[in-house]
């Protein structure tokens, strides 16, 4: 019963009573980082109002352009598909 009431009062990522689709909509909201909220961050706790800034982040970036530079370091012995063109300019 102690651990119980120990997890609940120290791993609650929210301070009050939220309805499930008003946190999901503020999810989606800052993976989208469209600003709209339903008021529901000032209720949150610290915890997640860090997990709702890197959603905000990821969704800042891409998921496309996270993605890409997480994956590109795994295939550093694959050729490169990007070529640069060579040439001798004449300056001056």
């Amino acid at each position: 019963m102690t651990e119980q009431l120990y997890l609940e009062q120290n791993y609650n990522i929210i301070s009050e009573n939220i309805d499930f689709l008003d946190i999901v909509y503020e999810v989606f909201s800052a993976f989208g980082t469209v600003g709209i909220t339903l008021g529901v961050t000032p209720k949150l706790n610290m915890a997640s109002k860090i997990i709702v800034m890197i959603l905000m982040f990821i969704g800042r970036l891409g998921s496309i352009t996270l993605s890409y530079a997480l994956f590109s370091k795994f295939n550093k012995n694959k050729k490169s598909l990007i070529k640069y063109p060579e040439c001798d300019l004449i300056v001056g």
